[in-house]
């Protein structure tokens, strides 16, 4: 077996696994420890916060483009500029 196909199944795998742990959460956890409004409401503010964080990264690669040479030093490790790009994006 080929090196791609090996991949290709691990993956499927991967995400069969990912579907299943889903459906327990979603299926038969959920329903059990919260009500239907509830769980509406942790749906509705996930989809905000999804929407939110990729609004508030949008221009965040040209920003560090245009200061990662006022951070860039080898000796300070940057001065903390990927713990400020991480910092950002959470």
């Amino acid at each position: 077996m080929g090196i791609i196909q090996k991949q290709t199944l691990k993956g499927s795998v991967y995400s069969y696994i990912g579907v299943v742990i889903g459906f327990i959460n979603m299926g038969i956890l959920f329903p059990r420890i919260f009500s239907a409004e509830e769980i509406g409401l942790t749906q509705v503010m996930l989809s905000i916060a999804t929407i939110l964080s990729q609004v508030g990264n949008l221009g965040f690669i040209d920003v560090s483009n245009r200061l990662f040479p006022w951070f860039r030093d080898g000796d300070s490790k940057h001065r903390g500029f990927l713990g400020l790009g991480l910092l950002v994006t959470l």
